[in-house]
């Protein structure tokens, strides 16, 4: 058998490449680097861009809470000063329901009284339900008498929330805790003579569907409006929405 010498099979001739094909190769990895570099360029300078866009409305949404909250803490102290006050508001309601009960009905006009003396005086009253504190006793009416209730102290006859109702800081503090809830939007806008203060905040407890929401407020995805008078920093009226049927529909405002 011939031997085969590994040196004979060995190709004498090395195959080049021709040079226009290196050219072509070594351009077109520069144009691939040179591709990557821009776009980490351009990643970076869009993330400059989002983060810059994402902090002016951080800012604001922090300045706006800060003004609010001076703003209702300036207005708090002014209500202490305050001997009497009478609101009247309107509710969708019905005439004869409890006071903080909300309903899919026409407004209903209430008006609510008070004299800031120790103890103080109230009435609260729409057409067919009147509750009174003299400072002693609680009475219910309703239905024009047919129905009365007595009781000794300040009672819930004027509703669940009655507290809300009973002092004006107390409507402020009201907005003060809303304005520090998670996912509160707030916003305040000045006018000439008024400054507007709006507060969105979402509905008060786990709800797994909407049967139980929007029977009262504190159970709705509700908006509030407040507006002050701009001199005095005193509340001047007060409007409520809550989220019905993927709109806000007011359902309480004062007169």
């Amino acid at each position: 058998m011939e031997m085969i010498i590994m040196n004979e099979i060995i190709p004498k001739i090395k195959p080049t490449a021709p040079k226009s094909l290196k050219s072509e190769i070594i351009n077109k990895i520069k144009k691939e680097k040179s591709k990557m570099k821009t776009i980490k360029k351009l990643s970076a300078v869009a993330a400059i861009i989002v983060a810059l866009l994402i902090l002016p409305f951080l800012f604001s949404t922090n300045n706006q809470a800060k003004a609010a909250m001076s703003l209702l803490s300036e207005s708090i102290d002014k209500s202490e000063d305050l001997k009497t006050m009478v609101i009247k508001f309107l509710m969708r309601t019905t005439p004869v329901e409890n006071f903080e009960a909300i309903r899919d009905y026409d407004f209903v006009e209430h008006t609510f009284t008070e004299v800031f003396e120790n103890p103080p005086k109230i009435r609260l009253e729409k057409s067919k339900r009147v509750a009174i504190f003299d400072g002693d006793k609680s009475y219910l009416l309703i239905n024009g008498g047919e129905d009365a209730l007595v009781a000794t102290g300040l009672t819930g006859f004027f509703g669940v929330g009655n507290e809300y109702f009973l002092e004006p800081k107390n409507i402020l503090k009201d907005a003060q805790e809303k304005a520090k809830s998670t996912g509160a939007k707030i916003q305040t806008k000045e006018t000439e003579n008024e400054i507007i203060l709006t507060i969105e905040t979402k509905a008060q407890g786990d709800y797994a569907n909407d049967y139980m929401k929007n029977a009262y407020i504190d159970e709705s995805d509700s908006k509030h409006v407040y507006i002050f008078d701009k001199e005095t920093k005193l509340l001047k009226n007060l409007e409520i929405s809550i989220m019905y049927k993927s709109k806000y529909e007011t359902v309480f405002k004062t007169t």
